[in-house]
């Protein structure tokens, strides 16, 4: 699966040209060839539904089964303008998965109010009624993860800033790691250290295990259980 995309400021604003997609056929036997211990789900424009997902939820080898919110919130107008939209079944999906990654501008439109109150009490209520824990990440500041109806706040590192993309894939990819032998907050913590050291430059080695293990160490007590 491919797509052609139009960014600025950092952000995808406008799709140009996309590929083929998966059957559900086609991933259930991928997925029985291979035996994954851990799915990470990361569309970019609608290429994965409901189907995949709960396809994946059934398979015993899977351990960790996480999701990157971008492609399903993401829509496009008829002249390619990308928009973000919420849709109710979205409430299904994340009773498949462990853990739910997006931004503030994925998240948004969850609330009929605008504004990072409105969208966390939302995502709050949300938590709730779905067994996935979900993470709202607001860049530089760190992140908020909403589970079972209590909220937490992990701040980000304080690094100098080189070049942000990919922050977020980094971050569900090294959760999704920790998430098969700890806890989820503890996984998350470690997410949002090794996406901080990613933005610290674009191309070169950002972390060993041994360093988020040494930061994890003192990172994890500055977590903050709050009030939404």
């Amino acid at each position: 699966m491919y797509f052609i995309f139009v960014i600025k400021g950092g952000r995808a604003v406008r799709i140009e040209n996309k590929g083929c997609i998966l059957s559900c056929e086609e991933l259930d036997n991928l997925l029985d060839e291979v035996k994954p211990e851990i799915i990470i789900f990361a569309p970019v424009l609608n290429e994965i539904n409901e189907c995949m997902v709960r396809l994946v939820k059934d398979k015993e080898y899977v351990k960790v089964k996480t999701l990157d919110l971008q492609g399903f919130t993401r829509k496009v107008s008829d002249n390619g303008e990308i928009s973000y939209r919420w849709s109710n079944e979205y409430n299904r999906i994340f009773n498949y998965v462990d853990l739910i990654h997006g931004n503030y501008y994925e998240y948004k439109s969850i609330s009929s109010t605008y504004g990072l109150g409105s969208t966390l009490y939302s995502i709050k209520s949300l938590s709730e009624r779905v067994s996935a824990g979900l993470a709202l990440s607001i860049g530089g500041l760190g992140l908020y993860l909403l589970y079972r109806g209590e909220a937490y706040y992990v701040p980000a590192l304080k690094v100098d800033v080189a070049d942000e993309v990919g922050a977020g894939d980094v971050f569900l990819s090294i959760s999704s790691y920790y998430m098969v032998s700890n806890n989820l907050l503890d996984s998350v913590v470690y997410g949002v250290i090794a996406g901080s050291l990613k933005v610290t430059n674009a191309y070169k080695s950002w972390f060993s295990r041994e360093d988020l293990d040494r930061i994890h160490s003192v990172h994890r007590r500055k977590v903050v259980k709050i009030s939404v």
